[in-house]
């Protein structure tokens, strides 16, 4: 019997070898312009021609406006961010019906003031 589970135990350990239980899903960091003012809340990715509403992460919200707040002086001036999140499969409504979608925040890794140099700003300052 002590064999049999030996055996079984060296067999589970070969097996989860190459990272049984340690796999880690791959985390994509996106930059972009991040705009927020009344009824305004948007992500406009880097590469890319689309513009979502975004949707921070609840415990982060109020940080990142005050973050906005400490940066820049006027509403709707963007933030160059880098964050991680996905699209929401969720149809928009309200507000954000007139973007592309949900742009979720999972987390946030950047907050700046954008540059001239920055992604995508030539649709803000003309």
């Amino acid at each position: 019997m002590r064999a049999s589970l030996s055996i079984a135990l060296a067999a589970a350990v070969l097996a989860c070898a190459g990272g049984c239980g340690t796999a880690e899903k791959a985390v994509n960091v996106l930059t972009g312009l991040y705009v927020h003012g009344h009824e305004v809340e948007s992500f406009h990715p880097c590469g890319d021609t689309v513009s979502y509403w975004v949707v921070p992460p609840a415990h982060r919200r109020d940080w990142l406006h005050a973050r906005r707040d400490s940066l820049v002086q006027s509403p709707y001036e963007p933030l160059f961010v880098a964050v991680t999140g996905s699209v929401s499969p969720k149809k928009t409504e309200g507000f954000a019906a007139s973007y592309s979608g949900y742009f979720m925040v999972d987390s946030i890794i950047d907050v700046r003031v954008a540059e001239a140099s920055d992604c995508r700003i030539g649709e803000f300052r003309r």
